[in-house]
């Protein structure tokens, strides 16, 4: 074999290797979140938006799938006409963590999320965090649901976790 053989085939085997270190993980982590359907499906979602009166909550549908190892989130009918994307990762379980960005055209607007996946897995709430239309950081709860009659209750869920336990 000549050196030029040699080169070619452990260039070949550097880059199968490559490939199999990013795809692989990949497709573990989206094996696994397959393995979690009862996060994925259409969620009724409400979120308090920031630049609207005091209050206001809006009001869309959430598109939960798997894409590319992570959980993605697309939201659809929206009250307000808000167009974004989001992924995330389940941390510890019961968090589902990460990232959204708005499909406005131009738009400038991105931010992060947490929400804790209910005990029964039926709603989940946290915040969301994102810039107002001056561009200042703000952050606004987020509360979202299997069903359009859980979503009270999730509300309930996260006022209850705002509040501090007696001791």
């Amino acid at each position: 074999m000549n050196a030029i053989t040699v080169i070619v085939i452990q260039l070949s085997w550097t880059l199968l290797g490559a490939a199999l270190g990013v795809a692989f993980p990949a497709i573990l982590t989206w094996w696994r979140y397959k393995r979690r359907p009862e996060l994925l499906g259409t969620w009724q979602s409400r979120y308090q938006g920031i630049d609207e009166p005091k209050g206001t909550w809006v009001e869309e549908e959430i598109h939960i799938d798997v894409s590319l190892g992570k959980f993605r989130l697309k939201n659809a009918k929206s009250n307000h006409k808000y167009n974004y994307r989001a992924n995330g990762f389940v941390v510890q379980k019961v968090y589902l963590v990460g990232e959204w960005e708005s499909m406005r055209p131009g738009a400038n607007a991105y931010g992060s999320f947490i929400l804790t996946i209910s005990a029964q897995g039926d709603c989940m709430y946290g915040y969301w965090v994102g810039p107002d239309k001056s561009g200042a950081r703000r952050y606004g709860r987020w509360v979202l649901a299997r069903r359009e009659e859980n979503i009270e209750k999730a509300k309930r869920l996260m006022e209850s976790m705002r509040t501090p336990c007696d001791t």
